[in-house]
């Protein structure tokens, strides 16, 4: 059971039934499902069969000491991260020293002091909630920046539409407003010639058909980003400009 959800599942390796007794009724009791393991390749097994939150190994075992099997369970990326916690009669720096070498998380020297073995398994497994903690916001963060370098990419790609749709409008409007002289607009004005043109439309030298007068009248480019406030004026501005510079 993963220790997010209350109970923690801790696995003692010990050949020793009376150690493996001792240990199971220091932490009984403390929030704490206990499975025994009395060998190296007995632990493996039980790891494989359910994963526990921490383990307890003794070193000394024959076969398979705690050593090699802290190494196999660092090997492989399914148990790499489980906290282990070496249990030994040996207090000297060497064997300490390859404990934590191998993979170790920490080290208890027996006889066992009960305060001190709760306190070393509680500070492994806030270790460990911390560490799946940070992988999950980790994760998260990965998934943000994908989605946003996809939204980026998108937002790149329409930009890139939006860019060849306004030069496709500008060509066509080129076009056409130097075909426009000759045409009646509104029933009412036929263009007779084009004075100028911007960024916004052009500006034609007309007839009024009712009136029989010489007016100007200014086309709007219909692209985008025109028709507004701004777009208007600067298109007025425009029109009067080359309205004064052609009369």
């Amino acid at each position: 059971m993963d220790a997010t959800h209350g109970r923690v599942d801790i696995l003692l390796v010990d050949d020793s039934p009376a150690n493996l007794r001792l240990l199971m009724d220091l932490i009984e009791g403390h929030n704490y499902d206990v499975r025994v393991a009395n060998s190296g390749e007995r632990a493996l097994a039980a790891v494989r069969s359910s994963r526990p939150d921490l383990i307890m190994l003794d070193i000394s075992m024959p076969e398979m000491d705690g050593y090699e099997v802290c190494r196999q369970l660092k090997a492989e990326a399914a148990t790499a991260d489980i906290p282990v916690i070496f249990v030994s009669a040996r207090d000297d720096g060497a064997d300490k020293s390859q404990a934590f070498a191998v993979g170790g998380s920490d080290y208890v020297t027996k006889p066992f002091q009960l305060a001190e073995v709760l306190a070393r398994i509680d500070h492994q497994l806030e270790i460990s909630r911390l560490q799946r903690e940070l992988a999950r916001q980790n994760a998260e963060l990965a998934r943000s920046v994908e989605a946003m370098a996809e939204q980026n990419a998108e937002l790149e790609r329409k930009n890139a539409e939006l860019e060849r749709s306004h030069r496709t409008a500008d060509a066509i409007f080129s076009a056409l407003s130097d075909a426009l002289p000759g045409t009646v607009i509104a029933d009412r004005y036929r263009l007779e010639g084009k004075l100028g043109s911007g960024q916004y439309g052009a500006v034609y030298r007309a007839t009024h058909l009712g009136m029989e007068r010489p007016v100007a009248v200014r086309v709007l480019h219909p692209s985008t980003g025109t028709i507004t406030p701004e777009g208007l004026a600067r298109f007025r501005a425009e029109g009067l400009a080359a309205y004064r510079i052609n009369h």
